[in-house]
């Protein structure tokens, strides 16, 4: 259930922030990692940044809505607003991105899921390049270079995260996933055990005796 909905949150990041839902994400996210805390304590970090960025993303949502609607609310008709705010939203999600893997490295080694823990390793590398590549792309005589390259790295980043989410959603199997299945399969049992038919006591059977009589030989 953790990483299901993981990925469904995480959905939302690929959109580039084309339109504002990504508070919906990460309000998922935070949702879902509260439940893989219960597994594995390392996902406790990403949970506590994922909640800081469901409501800096709130603040990026209405700050979009301003910029294409034409709102041209006064307290944000600075320029620099913009600018704060994408630094704190690359910061955050970078920070995000570090302490998510971290989690998803620690269940994996819980579980012995090598592949998991190797990729979230990999992928944790990916993250440093890529955000150290944003810090450098600020210089305004190498910009214009590196924009393609990064929108390129970005999106095959964030597919690879998605395929991990993904794969870890299809092969961890937590205490909470067990036990639901326990109560599923228990309840199975009850239910079949009460539709199953009672045996007919006064029945004859073959030698013209009855079931009853039998026992009471």
């Amino acid at each position: 259930m953790g990483f299901g909905l993981l990925c469904v949150g995480y959905l939302t990041l690929l959109l580039f922030r084309v339109i504002p839902i990504e508070p919906i994400g990460f309000y998922l996210m935070t949702a879902a990692l509260d439940k893989l805390e219960k597994q594995n304590r390392a996902f406790r970090a990403a949970k506590i940044v994922s909640a800081v960025m469901f409501f800096e993303s709130i603040f990026g949502a209405f700050l979009w809505i301003d910029r294409r609607c034409g709102l041209n609310l006064a307290f944000l008709a600075d320029d620099r607003i913009d600018m704060a705010e994408q630094a704190v939203y690359y910061v955050g999600l970078a920070v995000f991105y570090l302490l998510l893997f971290r989690g998803i490295a620690a269940i994996s080694r819980q579980v012995g899921y090598d592949k998991g823990k190797n990729a979230a390793r990999v992928l944790t590398a990916a993250a440093c390049v890529f955000y150290a590549a944003q810090l450098v792309s600020v210089i305004p005589s190498i910009r214009a270079y590196m924009t393609l390259p990064l929108v390129l790295f970005q999106l095959l980043f964030m597919i690879g995260t998605l395929r991990l989410l993904f794969s870890c959603y299809r092969l961890i199997v937590t205490d909470e996933m067990l036990e639901k299945e326990e109560m599923q399969y228990r309840e199975f049992l009850e239910k079949n055990r009460k539709k199953a038919p009672k045996p007919d006591l006064h029945k004859k059977s073959g030698k013209g005796e009855t079931f009853k009589a039998r026992r009471g030989k």
